[in-house]
């Protein structure tokens, strides 16, 4: 027996869940939404235990085997501790719950960004010692600027510097194109795959942005409705993806390691005989993250949440969805989003498409739980709500420039409101 000397960021403890309050009322929405069988509390319990699974590469007197000889943490709970979002150093330190993704011009087979033909789709800070090097070490250099209101109010904002060290197959050249990608929230996840299709492309035909379509596996495409360009149709892909680029753990989607084609070292590593994840186990971790609560609050802030409206953050965040489930019933959640691409412009493009979303389209990001965020957007890079806010720009400038027209009572008014969506 060999020890896994990798080393990953500090695991969070096992965080429980309200199953009294939420277990019953969440398994009849999404049951009467039509979308998914209602699991079983086995199932769910067996699901969290593959979140906090402790992966390790074979053989390891540590955690369950396998761990691709490539990868960027240990656990699901690496990223997403309390099933919250990621965070970076606010120093020039490592980065851990975020991944720099890769693409050279062009596109693969599904019509998805083409991969770096060494590095692959993102890089990868943990290796195998003595066997397999890691690809790389991510790092960032904040690069701060002030912001001045009309009002002669300032404020500072911050960008971040992607600095690449130690890179094990050579340097990147400058025309590749890299996007810094925090790790999601998790919460109420579920209900957002729970959303009838036709509401929100209804919700696209009002003009109020566009949907993202997808590879539906069997030669036609489907809605996307997860990740920052809304790149996935559905949990079930969203948490495939993570599983093999993120702990390089192999599935029937993904049945090969993530080595790409000149990694003869990670190539040398002995190839798994059959999934490292069975369909079963997906299954499982689906159902348990399809029951991840919502935050539970809904904004008490009536003044700020009016400014809300008035200003225009709520055509694109949009505060609630309702609907009828297969039962009859109406079903509604609060997530402020419309789940749809905008336009939010030059300072927040990535330079780099995805699908059917280009350089400086972002999917609308569900602003529950923002009122407890430390690093807001794609990135990371704001600090708060009100950081976040003058970022927008392009189809977001309107509602930008309203929102800075406001005096410091409404201002703070609008954004007590924000804070209140913990």
């Amino acid at each position: 027996m060999t020890e896994d000397t990798r080393q990953s960021p500090a695991r969070t403890a096992r965080i429980p869940i309200a199953w009294s309050w939420w277990l019953a009322p969440c398994a009849l929405l999404l049951a009467g939404a039509g979308a998914v069988p209602t699991p079983s509390e086995s199932q769910i319990d067996r699901g969290r235990a593959v979140f906090e699974q402790l992966w390790s590469v074979a053989p390891s007197a540590f955690g369950r085997w396998g761990r691709g000889p490539l990868s960027n943490g240990g656990a699901c709970t690496d990223c997403h501790g309390n099933h919250d979002r990621g965070e970076l150093p606010e120093d020039d330190g490592p980065v851990h719950a975020a991944v720099l993704q890769l693409s050279v011009p062009g596109v693969d087979a599904e019509g998805r960004p083409r991969p770096h033909p060494v590095y692959g789709r993102q890089i990868q800070h943990e290796g195998i010692l003595g066997r397999v090097l890691p690809e790389g070490e991510v790092r960032v250099e904040w690069v701060t600027r002030d912001h001045r209101y009309p009002d002669d109010t300032t404020t500072t904002l911050r960008s971040p510097r992607v600095v690449l060290d130690r890179l094990a197959h050579g340097p990147i050249a400058d025309d590749v194109m890299q996007s810094l990608r925090i790790a999601p929230a998790l919460h109420g996840i579920g209900l957002l795959e729970a959303i009838p299709e036709a509401l929100i492309v209804a919700r696209a035909a009002d003009g109020d942005g566009r949907v993202n379509r997808v590879p539906d596996g069997a030669g036609g495409w489907t809605l996307g409705r997860f990740g920052h360009k809304a790149g996935q149709a559905d949990l079930r892909g969203q948490v495939l993806v993570a599983m093999h680029e993120d702990l390089g753990v192999t599935s029937t989607r993904f049945p090969a390691p993530n080595c790409s084609a000149v990694q003869a070292a990670c190539l040398a590593e002995p190839a798994p005989a059959m999934p490292e994840a069975g369909d079963d186990m997906i299954d499982d971790l689906v159902a348990y993250l399809r029951q991840v609560s919502p935050p539970a609050s809904s904004g008490r802030e009536d003044r700020g949440a009016r400014l809300f409206e008035v200003v225009g953050c709520a055509s694109c965040h949009v505060p609630s969805w309702t609907w009828k489930g297969a039962d009859g019933a109406t079903r509604a959640i609060s997530p402020y989003t419309d789940l749809l691409l905008h336009d939010l412009g030059a300072g927040l493009a990535d330079g780099r498409p995805d699908l059917a979303a280009g350089p400086s389209e972002w999917r609308t990001a569900p602003l529950w739980g923002v009122g407890r965020a430390t690093h807001l957007l794609h990135d990371g890079r704001a600090r708060s709500p009100e950081e976040a806010i003058l970022w927008h720009d392009g189809a977001a400038a309107r509602a930008r420039a309203q929102f800075e027209s406001l005096d410091r009572a409404d201002r703070a008014a609008l954004l007590r409101f924000l804070a209140s969506l913990r």
